[in-house]
């Protein structure tokens, strides 16, 4: 059986811009200086009651270092104009050195070759050498057949890729290998990031069908299409929903707010009277830690901003409910100032739900649409992909 193939090789993954800024710095430079310099940088631990600060180089580099160390250090600081801050650059280091994208003379000095000259000239195949190595198209793959997703969404797919794919298995630090890998797909455009949501972008989605072109994985562009079909499909259905919620009777939205918290794990939600409720629709507790409180929401079903006198007037509800926080919920947007006006020092807090944020909880706590399951088979290659030693327990 032929010896198991890793991936994963660096647990923070750079971004490309500094990597491309690096290799010219570090061009002619002897490779155990830089080496040397990192492990003195590395070497300066604080403790809880007195940290070190790294957060200004031009302050601790000549505090902390002293002749050839000082000079690399401040010549990586200005050269990159002061994007590269020197105590990170051991993740560069190990980088470079693990994909060989600078090669050393027979003096032990650094030099740009063919290889780290095609990386800074985005040679395709250089690129998609060091993607594959570390884990980018495969994370690619993995966001291309959600389209979009939040962390938390994609790391049991990641967690199980790095079990098979890191030398150390699963990583402590799998969410931040993870998240620094999704900014360097943002940096390259491949990625888009709004409200915390990462999506695929038209060109992260042409680099990888290219690819399946090339390798002919036909099988991922079959499940890829397949997918895509099933969010343009549930795209359709969040229309709709959004379109009947706009349409239904007002103190039937409520009800659905009403049924939407005791979901959320509220109690006692009551549905208040029509009139004289003090701005509020909606009261329910909930557990705070080892407290229970009381919760007043305001819902309003129209598609005009909601202004900031909305939220003066349900804190000023609150005491007629013995509240301690409010919510006012909106199938519609928030003007300027609410989000200040709701977080407001020393007042009573106010969340503020959105059109979109509730669509996005209805849909979570299935409340007035179905979640249907899909079984799709994928072949677990890794199977048959025995190594050496596992081949003895046959």
């Amino acid at each position: 059986m032929a010896e198991k193939q890793y991936k994963i090789t660096i647990p923070s993954m750079p971004l490309y811009s500094n990597l491309k800024s690096i290799l010219k710095i570090w061009d002619n430079i002897r490779r155990e200086s830089i080496n040397l310099t990192n492990k003195t940088i590395l070497n300066q631990v604080g403790t809880i009651e007195n940290p070190v600060d790294w957060s200004n180089p031009d302050q601790w580099i000549p505090e902390r270092l002293s002749g050839e160390e000082a000079r690399i250090a401040l010549k990586v600081w200005n050269d990159s104009k002061k994007t590269i801050n020197p105590r990170y650059m051991v993740r560069l280091y190990n980088f470079i050195n693990t994909h060989a994208l600078l090669e050393i003379n027979n003096q032990g000095i650094y030099y740009l070759g063919k290889k780290g000259n095609a990386f800074l000239l985005n040679d395709p195949h250089v690129i998609q050498e060091v993607d594959n190595r570390e884990g980018i198209l495969d994370l690619l793959n993995i966001l291309s057949l959600k389209k979009s997703a939040k962390i938390r969404d994609l790391l049991p797919e990641w967690d199980a890729f790095i079990r098979d794919f890191f030398r150390f298995g699963k990583a402590q630090t799998s969410q931040e290998m993870l998240r620094t890998r999704l900014n360097n797909l943002i940096e390259r455009k491949l990625v888009s990031k709004e409200r915390g949501v990462y999506s695929i972008t038209p060109g992260g989605l042409d680099y990888i069908k290219n690819l399946s072109t090339k390798t002919g994985a036909k099988s991922d562009d079959l499940k890829r299409s397949l997918h895509l079909s099933i969010e343009e499909y549930n795209q359709k259905q969040r229309k709709i929903l959004k379109d009947k919620l706009s349409k239904i009777d007002p103190f039937q939205f409520e009800h659905v707010v009403k049924n939407l918290l005791e979901q959320m794990g509220y109690e006692n939600v009551i549905v208040t009277k029509q009139s004289g409720d003090q701005g509020v629709d909606v009261v329910g507790t909930v557990q705070m830690g080892i407290s229970t409180i009381t919760e007043v929401v305001q819902v309003k079903r129209h598609k005009a901003n909601i202004p900031r006198q909305i939220i003066d007037q349900l804190r000023g509800g609150l005491p007629y409910f013995s509240a301690l926080r409010g919510t006012i919920i909106t199938t519609g947007n928030f003007s300027k100032g609410c989000e200040k006006a709701a977080l407001f020092p020393g007042a009573s807090p106010i969340t503020l739900i959105d059109g979109e944020r509730l669509l996005d909880l209805l849909i979570n706590y299935q409340i007035g649409i179905f979640r249907k399951p899909m079984d799709i088979f994928d072949i677990n290659e890794n199977y048959f992909k025995t190594t050496k030693e596992d081949s003895s327990d046959y």
